[in-house]
C-alpha cells in the first residue's frame, strides 16, 4: 500500500504539487475540483476570497468508483500557491484493502487527526516540505480490524421489500453498533457509488456530516464555503444531538 498521497496548491511552491497519486484518481479529482472552484467564484462573486479562506478542512471518504478502483480517505483543506493563485489541497489515502466505508469512520477518527495536524504545517510560515513527508511517512497508513475489509452484504439489491438481520456476537454489543453495517447497507442500495464529507466546523459553519451519490455536485461543493445547504441541494436531514450511548461516526 502507498503511503499517503497529495494534490494541490503550496504556499512554498509555484504551481501544482502532486506525490503518490495515480493518473486514475488524479483524472476524475482534479477535473471535479477545478470545476467546483470556477462553479463557486461565478456563484459568489466578490465573497468568493473570504468564503474560501474561511473554509474549514473536510474530511472525505469515496467509496469503490467515484475515482477509480477502491476506498479512498483524506482531507481537503484551503490553500495558494506561491504566487497567490488559490487551489485546495488534497491530503489522501488509498485504502486497498479495505471494503467497509462505515467501518473505516468508526476506526480511523485518530489517524485522521494527525493527517489533518500535517496538512495545517502546510500553512506555516516555517514550513518545510520534506518535515511535511517525513511526517506522512511516520503517521503510515490506517490500520484496519478484519471487520473493515469484509464486504457488507448487497444481496437485497434485487428485493422489493428485504429484511435486513445483522448477527451480534455476544450480549453485551449494543444493537446501535450494528448500525454502521446498516447504514452501509442502506447506502449501497441507494447508490452505486457514493462519498461522505464531514468537517468540524470554523466560525461560520457549524459540524456538519454530508453524503451523496459520487461526488458532490458543482453547486453543493460551494455549500461547503457558505454552509448554505439547502441553496446547495442538500437535504437537511436536521441536528444529531450528542448521546452517551450512542456509537460515533464522527471521532474526535
Amino acid at each position: 500500500m502507498l503511503l499517503t498521497g497529495f494534490y494541490g496548491k503550496f504556499p512554498s511552491h509555484g504551481d501544482f504539487i502532486s506525490r503518490r497519486l495515480p493518473r486514475e484518481f488524479l483524472d476524475h479529482w482534479d477535473e471535479w475540483l477545478q470545476g467546483a472552484i470556477r462553479h463557486s467564484q461565478n456563484e459568489l462573486g466578490n465573497n468568493w476570497l473570504n468564503s474560501y479562506l474561511s473554509c474549514p478542512v473536510w474530511r472525505f471518504l469515496l467509496s469503490d468508483g467515484v475515482c477509480g478502483e477502491g476506498i479512498w480517505y483524506g482531507v481537503l483543506i484551503p490553500s495558494v500557491d506561491r504566487v497567490g493563485r488559490y487551489f485546495p489541497l488534497t491530503f489522501v489515502s488509498h485504502l486497498q484493502q479495505a471494503k467497509s466505508p462505515m467501518r473505516i469512520l468508526a476506526e480511523c477518527g485518530y489517524w485522521l487527526d494527525r493527517l489533518e495536524d500535517i496538512a495545517y504545517t502546510v500553512l506555516d510560515d516555517n514550513f518545510d516540505f520534506e518535515q511535511m513527508e517525513q511526517s506522512i511517512k511516520q503517521l503510515g497508513n490506517p490500520r484496519l480490524s478484519p471487520s473493515a475489509q469484509q464486504q457488507t452484504s448487497a444481496h437485497s439489491r434485487q428485493v422489493s421489500r428485504p429484511h435486513l438481520m445483522a448477527a451480534l456476537e455476544t450480549e453485551r454489543v449494543r444493537p446501535l453498533q450494528a448500525m454502521p453495517a446498516l447504514a452501509e447497507h442502506l447506502l449501497n442500495r441507494m447508490f452505486n457509488s457514493f462519498s461522505l464529507w464531514w468537517t468540524h466546523g470554523s466560525e461560520h459553519i457549524a459540524p456538519a456530516l454530508l453524503c451523496c451519490e459520487g461526488l458532490p455536485s458543482l453547486a453543493g461543493f460551494t455549500s461547503f464555503m457558505t454552509g448554505q445547504w439547502e441553496q446547495g441541494g442538500w437535504i437537511n436531514l436536521g441536528n444529531v444531538i450528542s448521546h452517551s450511548d450512542s456509537v460515533g461516526l464522527l471521532e474526535d
